[in-house]
């Protein structure tokens, strides 16, 4: 070997071992990234196996927790179902001021998508409510200025009372001590006994009262006097001044007062003097006592009754046998006219009015 050759081998031989210890560096290198991939991997897959029952339990309370609010909003929803049939069921056929209040209610107590529209419908019906009343208003008037004519159009009449009817039920009329919803001008029969019906009076330029409607009364069942009395109908017409109650005793009983039904009753029986004058004298008491009259009121008016009632029934007796009529088929229409002036018109009475 040359000299020239041997310092190339030597170079060659020390390139040779840096290479090596190269490979060593980078071997030994490979290795540590190695252990601490399979470190760190471990790590996660021991972290991710230790998170999964809790992700497991949240994604599941999460499911719950829209399963439950679903279910409250179905719950909600049919809960507002029932409530809308029970109104379609027990509102829709009744008058329109039960419909007004379940109205109210439902745009109160409503969410937002549903407020509006109740809203609108309660307005709706306040609308429908003053028309109604509107109308009433003037077919009153028409059939109070038709039924106050000589000519009586019985035709015409009718139809408006019918049609009042249908105007009374729709709006929901209720009389003053009553709690159904009908025509005023029709009685109502009364299967508990007592008075049926509302005391509803025209009144002439004098003192002197008409009916515009009928009434009755009738002994309770099952009391002692339902076998002694007979009902007794007031028939609509019946002119009265309420001579029952004296005089005297008008600055402390108005005849005009709670007891005025009763009076009107009595007044009757003393004018047809179909009964004794005592019977109707009892009435008056009964009467007054189906009207809730204190005890001692009915105590003092019956007193007065039986005390002046003799003169009362005299003058009727003497009234009647000279021909005066007091049932009406037509009411005056002028409120100027007096009683006096009134009955001298023969065509205002029916043929066998009392």
């Amino acid at each position: 070997m040359s000299d020239t050759e041997a310092p190339a081998l030597a170079r060659i031989e020390a390139e040779k071992l840096e290479l090596e210890r190269e490979r060593l560096k980078l071997d030994r290198y490979k290795a540590q990234l190695d252990y601490k991939k399979f470190v760190l991997g471990s790590v996660f897959v021991a972290v991710a196996i230790a998170a999964i029952p809790p992700l497991f339990q949240l994604a599941t309370a999460a499911l719950e927790y829209v399963k439950s609010s679903a279910e409250r909003q179905a719950k909600q929803q049919a809960f507002r179902d029932d409530y809308i049939k029970e109104f379609v069921g027990n509102a829709l056929n009744q008058d329109i001021e039960l419909r007004i209040r379940f109205a109210q209610y439902f745009a109160r107590v409503s969410t937002d998508p549903y407020r509006n529209d109740w809203n609108t419908y309660l307005e709706d019906l306040r609308r429908v409510r003053a028309d109604l009343r509107a109308h009433i208003d003037k077919m009153e008037t028409e059939w109070r200025l038709k039924a106050g004519t000589v000519q009586r159009d019985e035709v015409e009449i009718a139809r408006l009372e019918r049609n009042l009817a249908w105007a009374y039920a729709e709006i929901g009329y209720v009389e003053r001590n009553r709690s159904a919803a009908v025509n005023p001008r029709t009685p109502e029969s009364n299967p508990s006994g007592g008075l049926a019906g509302t005391l509803v009076m025209g009144r002439f330029a004098d003192p002197t009262y008409y009916l515009i409607q009928p009434f009755s009364w009738s002994p309770n069942p099952g009391s002692e006097v339902a076998a002694k009395f007979e009902p007794v109908r007031v028939p609509a017409g019946f002119v009265f001044s309420f001579d029952g109650i004296p005089r005297q005793l008008w600055s402390i009983f108005r005849p005009d007062g709670a007891f005025a039904q009763a009076a009107v009753v009595r007044d009757y029986l003393y004018w047809t003097q179909t009964r004794s004058r005592s019977e109707a004298d009892e009435i008056f008491s009964l009467a007054m006592q189906d009207l809730s009259i204190g005890s001692e009121t009915v105590a003092s008016l019956s007193a007065a009754a039986r005390s002046y009632g003799q003169e009362a029934w005299d003058a009727n007796a003497k009234l009647k046998a000279s021909g005066e009529r007091r049932v009406l088929k037509e009411f005056p229409v002028d409120p100027q006219i007096t009683w006096a002036e009134w009955k001298k018109r023969p065509e205002v009475f029916g043929n066998s009015t009392p």
